[in-house]
C-alpha cells in the first residue's frame, strides 16, 4: 500500500512539473531580457503631457510613479493590471526628454503575452500625444 502511493505521488509530481514546464516556455534568447525603445519628437512639454496620459485613471490597470519626476526629465513607472490572483501583471516603464525628444524605455519580459501587453499600453499612450 505504501508503494502504491510513493508512486502516485511520484506521478502527480511529474505530471505537475511537466505542465509547468508546457505552460512557461521561454522566448528565444534573442527576444529575452530586451529593451524595448520609443522616441517621439514632443517639445519642451512632452514628458508632461506623457505622464498625464500614462497616470490618468483606467478600469483595467493602474500606472503611478516611483521614481523622478517631470522636473528632473525622467521618471520610472509601475504599471499593475487589474488581473485575477495570479492572473495581474506588473509592468516598469521609463520616460525621459532631452531637447524635446521623449524616449521611452519599456524592458523585455519572458512571457511573450506581456510584451504584446506592454507595447500596446505604450503605443496607445503615444498615439494620444499625437496632435489631432
Amino acid at each position: 500500500m505504501r508503494n502504491r502511493k510513493l508512486k502516485t505521488a511520484a506521478i502527480a509530481l511529474a505530471v505537475v512539473a511537466l505542465g509547468a514546464f508546457l505552460w512557461f516556455t521561454p522566448p528565444p534568447e534573442s527576444e529575452a531580457g530586451e529593451v524595448e525603445v520609443w522616441t517621439l519628437q514632443t517639445g519642451p512639454g512632452g514628458l508632461a503631457r506623457f505622464d498625464a496620459i500614462a497616470t490618468a485613471p483606467s478600469a483595467a490597470e493602474e500606472t503611478k510613479q516611483i521614481e523622478g519626476s517631470v522636473a528632473d526629465g525622467e521618471v520610472i513607472y509601475v504599471t499593475e493590471s487589474r488581473g485575477m490572483l495570479f492572473l495581474s501583471s506588473t509592468y516598469y516603464t521609463t520616460a525621459r526628454i532631452e531637447d524635446g525628444l521623449l524616449t521611452v524605455l519599456a524592458p523585455g519580459s519572458l512571457r511573450r503575452n506581456d510584451r504584446k501587453t506592454s507595447r500596446a499600453r505604450i503605443d496607445s499612450w503615444l498615439a494620444e500625444m499625437a496632435p489631432n
